[in-house]
């Protein structure tokens, strides 16, 4: 990612083995380098035939918090906000600050970061006119 520290690019190799799709679907990321934030959401994505056809859902997935842990230089703070319904890392990463959100839902549309995790490869999101 474009001038994010080294920590980020440590938990997007975790990331791969610590988060477990339920359904099929990628993940958005959008980082802040004023807070220090990796902020990652599923992305909505279209169902293709059938009754629903057309319905937009977004993917179930588990977040394995020791592996996420273990990348931490010692362990991190870990919260869960029930309001906004976030998962919460917040530690050292190789003596750098790290802030990580993992949210439940898709970014709102006017908020839709660069970046898209799937399969495991991070690229840019295409332009859309």
């Amino acid at each position: 990612m474009d001038d994010a520290p080294q920590w980020v690019d440590v938990i997007l190799d975790v990331l791969e083995g610590c988060i477990e799709g339920y359904s099929p679907g990628s993940f958005e990321l959008q980082f802040s380098p004023v807070e220090c934030q990796l902020i990652i959401a599923p992305v909505l994505a279209e169902i293709v035939g059938g009754a629903e056809d057309g319905e937009e859902v977004f993917p179930f997935f588990s977040t394995h918090l020791a592996a996420l842990a273990q990348a931490f230089d010692a362990l991190p703070e870990m919260s869960w906000d029930t309001m906004h319904d976030d998962l919460h890392v917040e530690g050292e990463i190789d003596g750098e600050d790290a802030w990580i959100t993992i949210q439940k839902f898709p970014f709102e549309e006017e908020d839709r970061p660069r970046w898209v995790i799937e399969g495991g490869t991070i690229r840019k999101r295409e332009e859309q006119d």
